[in-house]
This record gives C-alpha cells, structure tokens and sequence, in this order.
C-alpha cells in the first residue's frame, strides 16, 4: 500500500467490519472521500465518512513510516453528508476539512475541522446550519486573500433563503460584508427568475431588495423594497422593509444618487 494508491481503496482497508462509506448524492454520487493535506506536512491524508450500527463516523488517515494509519476517528451528527471539502479557512495555506452533515431533509449542520495538537476540532458552532452551501476564496477590495469565505443559504420560506456569507476572524465566525458586492450578485440573479416567476410573492421582493442593496446596487434594491412594502402583507414586516429602504436612501444619499 502506497500513498499512490486510490484513496477510497485505502479508505476501505481501515473500516471496521460491517461497516460501509456513505455516499454523497450531489453533484453526483460518489463515496465520502476526501483527500487532502490538513495537518500541513505536504502530504494528503485521507477523510473518510463511514456508517457503523446505523452512526456516522469521521476517519483520518496520515501517511507515516511508507503506510497510511488511523490518526482519528470520530462520531458525526446526522444521517448522511451532503458536503466535503477541504481549503484554507483559519490559516492561509493550511487547508481545513468541511463536511456538511444531513441532519433533516434540506437541512446540514456544517463542521470546520482544524487539525490541533489534540488531534482534528471542530471550530464551526454546534447550531451552525444551512441548506446549501458555496466556500470560495472570494475577492474583497484588496483582492483574494488566500482565506475562503463560507456563503450559508437557509431556508426561509417557499424556495426563499436568507444568505449569510462569514469568514473566520479572531475565533469565530464573522459576517463578511467587504466580499457582499463579488458575491451577492449570484443570489440577485436568484431572486430576480423568482420575482419575474411570481410576481405577488412578498417575500421574493423582500430577499431581492435585500441581495441588490448588499450587491451595491441601491437603485434597484430601492425598487425592489418599495414593491415589497405595496404588496398587503409585507414580508417579514412592515417594520423591518422600512427599515431596509431607509439603510437603501442611506447608501443613495452617500452616493449623491438619491433623488426622492
């Protein structure tokens, strides 16, 4: 056995008995392999997700002495994995493994794995959730910055998703509204097909004003937020959209584009 070898192979040789890789079903299925180097000593090691008397467990696999060997293994929440990955979140240069554990039917609870002295952490909050999920080291003003942001899609109502993009900062998870005006832009496009498609949905309106304002774009959101609040039960509330518009004349006001 060599560090050559496929890694879903070697995976198989550490299972226990009876026990079987999950599968993650999207983009297609495959088996809930990863292989990365998360301890930063140049060399992949390999994560694997398996299911053993009906529990999900993590398994770490380093490469030691010319053979790979269990360096972890640990319980996961959940029922199946929706996410794998690994790319540098706390430190540049030093990748982190991020699984998106299934706890309900659109639901996944996110885990940040750091690899520690004590052996692999997770840093993401134990009610940190989300039902889709993009990580991209995404450019702010300065440029990319070697750290990947995490853009959480929760789901609110119909197929409306209030969006929170964080990036870890002095131990913790943080907004990180200087990358809003690379990324919002995606979640516009959403929410426009949405308000074209259904037109007397408040709630669309709400999240398109909301994704336009923090894409820099405060003519539109303005548009959007006031077509919101004509509809008659404005959604989330009277209260929080006339806030909203009042963060939206703010921004146009700054800019010197505020008209009426």
């Amino acid at each position: 056995m060599s560090v050559h070898d496929h890694p879903i192979q070697i995976a198989k040789r550490y299972l226990p008995k009876e026990a079987t890789l999950v599968n993650i079903d999207s983009p297609v299925p495959h088996p809930a392999v990863y292989a990365a180097d998360i301890t930063g000593d140049g060399i992949p090691e390999i994560m694997a997700v398996y299911k053993f008397n009906n529990e999900l467990y993590l398994m770490v696999l380093v490469y030691r002495h010319g053979r790979y060997e269990v360096a972890s293994r640990i319980k996961g929440p959940g029922y199946n994995v929706t996410y794998m990955a690994a790319m540098p979140i706390i430190k540049s240069g030093i990748n982190n493994l991020v699984i998106g554990w299934q706890i309900g039917s659109i639901w996944s609870k996110l885990s940040v794995y750091a690899w520690m002295a004590a052996g692999l952490v997770d840093v993401a909050p134990d009610d940190m959730s989300y039902s889709r999920i993009h990580i991209e080291d995404m450019p702010g003003p300065g440029g990319r910055d070697g750290l990947a942001e995490i853009a959480l899609w929760i789901h609110d109502t119909g197929n409306a998703y209030r969006v929170e993009v964080v990036r870890w900062n002095q131990g913790a998870f943080v907004p990180a509204p200087e990358v809003y005006p690379y990324y919002f832009p995606v979640v516009v496009r959403y929410y426009e097909k949405l308000t074209k498609e259904h037109p007397d949905y408040d709630f669309y309106w709400y999240y398109l004003a909301d994704a336009q304002y923090k894409a820099v774009n405060p003519e539109a959101a303005l548009v959007s937020v006031r077509r919101a609040l004509a509809l008659p039960n404005p959604y989330p509330s009277r209260e929080t959209l006339l806030d909203l518009e009042r963060k939206i004349k703010q921004s146009l006001e700054g800019s010197g584009r505020f008209d009426s």
